[in-house]
């Protein structure tokens, strides 16, 4: 449907392959008391304007 649609779509590319490793490291860093929670991890991502979903 998104390459019929007018306007045409946008999207947000995100790192998901980092997303996840920082996860990862993050539980392992909770478990062995580095770090508390609430924390902030900000990553890069990119506007992707008039994008096709296809």
């Amino acid at each position: 449907m998104g390459k019929y649609s007018s306007p045409q779509l946008s999207t947000v590319e995100i790192p998901k392959y980092e997303m996840g490793r920082i996860a990862a490291k993050t539980i392992m860093e909770m478990v062995e008391g580095k770090i508390k929670l609430p924390i902030k991890i900000i990553l890069p991502f990119e506007l992707v304007l008039g994008n096709h979903l296809t």
